[in-house]
């Protein structure tokens, strides 16, 4: 599909649920769903970049889907994606994030999202998984209920997340 870019470029697919009326905060309302099985539309399109949406069954949620090019070397993608010292600054809507244990193919993290009133603030705690081979790096995330480290405090728990970065040279 994209054969006609450079070999040193990337796509990346990130696709996730999220509550429309909350879109600025698709980062905390992710969902990973299978990008050949669903009947995505098309919502928005740049010069590299394209948007699209589906439905999700039983639920009045959608979902979301973004591919992008990049003259970016995967690695440095990867590291962006991975740089949790600077989340807080990265994601404004990030009010605290924790990295509760890492090793060299698994971390678990806690994040604290804020959000405008009258809406109560929600906290994650997620497994992020990753995948290298020669030419794709494949970053899985899906959240886990419970932490030794984080009890349950006044804010949301979200409960039903997920998502996956594909990052492959092309």
């Amino acid at each position: 599909m994209f054969t006609n870019f450079k070999t040193n470029q990337v796509i990346l697919q990130k696709s996730v649920k999220i509550e429309m009326k909350f879109l600025l905060f698709i980062f905390s309302l992710a969902i990973y769903q299978n990008v050949h099985s669903q009947n995505w539309e098309l919502k928005k399109e740049t010069e590299n970049v394209k948007v699209y949406t589906a439905d999700i069954q039983n639920s009045a949620l959608k979902k979301y889907k973004i591919v992008a090019i990049s003259n970016a070397p995967i690695n440095k993608v990867y590291y962006l994606l991975t740089d949790y010292n600077n989340y807080t600054k990265m994601f404004k809507e990030i009010s605290d994030f924790k990295l509760l244990s890492k090793n060299d193919t698994v971390c678990i993290t806690y994040s604290l999202f804020e959000m405008p009133w009258p809406i109560k603030e929600r906290d994650l705690i997620t497994k992020i998984t990753t995948y290298r081979a020669k030419d794709i790096i494949i970053v899985s995330s899906e959240s886990i209920n419970k932490h030794k480290d984080i009890a349950m405090g006044e804010c949301i728990r979200i409960s039903d997340f997920s998502e996956k970065f594909i990052l492959k040279k092309i």
